[in-house]
């Protein structure tokens, strides 16, 4: 008697499982599927863990990385392709913030006359860095943005 219940309970267990592969298959197939049809899609979504694979080969990470991290790991679509994005320590995986000369690098400079400007008063997703010259703001140099306005560096191909 307690066979057939340790027996019904080992098939529902298996099939579970079949459905959850058949599940993450599926959500990868929809990832890729999205950004064949859009081309383009600036929406950043949490990473499907189907794509782990793919995504951590991309970024040069563990796929155990990904599976454990959920949240730290995104993507969008870029030219009919799904590209992946690791917020990591500095990197916020946003649209670049291509703005010039804000107030805080200015107020920055006026009290550090000769100092580098820090991501801290910058925000991590601009373009620019800043270093204060004499008490005035100068460019050193800037990130390269890709035709959807993030920072390339930022984000990778996933192979399909």
């Amino acid at each position: 008697m307690i066979r057939a219940p340790l027996h019904s309970l080992v098939i529902a267990l298996l099939l579970a499982g079949m459905a959850s592969c058949l599940t993450a298959g599926a959500a990868a197939a929809d990832a890729i599927a999205r950004c064949r049809a859009k081309g383009n899609d600036d929406t950043v979504r949490a990473m499907p863990p189907a794509l782990a694979r793919g995504a951590a080969s991309a970024l040069g990470v563990e796929t155990s990385d990904i599976r454990g991290n959920p949240r730290r790991f995104v993507y969008r679509c870029m030219n009919g392709a799904v590209w992946a994005c690791d917020h990591g320590a500095n990197i916020t995986c946003a649209r670049a913030d291509a703005e010039g000369e804000t107030q805080g690098v200015a107020e920055f400079c006026k009290a550090n006359p000769d100092e580098t400007v820090p991501m801290v008063v910058t925000g991590h997703g601009a373009v620019h860095s800043w270093t204060c010259e004499n008490g005035r703001p100068k460019i050193t140099g800037a990130r390269q943005v890709d035709g959807r306005g993030f920072i390339a560096d930022d984000w990778r191909r996933v192979d399909q």
